[in-house]
């Protein structure tokens, strides 16, 4: 009995707000300049996350770029004459940045050179966990 006089309520609700929509040109423009207006809205907000996406996206690649350069240029003679020492400095100097996790250099056949304490991060709470996990039980 309750849900039958509630269902009829419901749709005696819903039969006068669409009688009022059909007979008022005025509701009906409002309704279509609020929908246009929500659409705007909707559009223009999918634009500007786009574009704030692919400036992260760019000024990630360009501090990569950035990165390899510092690197490349400092690295080059240590790889040449071996000089791991030097080179395990350079790479925990860069890698203490906030943006790196890790960076590892390794030789042309796969062969890693700089050791793992040097390459990660421990800084980061991310790598930290990671590490801490990784860790033998006793």
């Amino acid at each position: 009995m309750v849900e039958t006089i509630k269902r009829s309520f419901r749709e005696g609700m819903v039969r006068t707000v669409r009688e009022r929509v059909r007979t008022s040109t005025g509701l009906k423009f409002m309704l279509a300049v609020t929908g246009v207006i929500a659409l705007l809205m909707v559009l223009g907000t999918t634009f500007v996350t786009k574009m704030m996406v692919d400036y992260q996206y760019k000024a990630l690649e360009a501090r990569g770029r950035e990165i390899g350069m510092v690197l490349g240029k400092s690295a080059v003679d240590d790889l040449i004459t071996n000089n791991f020492a030097q080179l395990n400095l350079v790479v925990a100097d860069l890698v203490r940045a906030d943006d790196i996790v890790a960076l590892v250099v390794e030789t042309a056949d796969g062969t890693p050179v700089t050791t793992a304490r040097t390459s990660f991060n421990r800084e980061s709470p991310g790598v930290d966990a990671v590490l801490n996990a990784e860790k033998p039980r006793t």
